[in-house]
């Protein structure tokens, strides 16, 4: 089992959390494009 120490686990979440929000920002964006008004 890998060990993280306190600093890496939180870098990781927040790149994760700003990937993630990234992602659902771009989905929805193209989404509502392609949806009718």
């Amino acid at each position: 089992m890998m060990h993280f120490s306190r600093d890496q686990l939180m870098g990781l979440a927040f790149v994760a959390f700003g990937i993630i929000l990234f992602v659902g920002f771009f989905y929805a964006a193209v989404v509502s494009k392609m949806l009718p008004p």
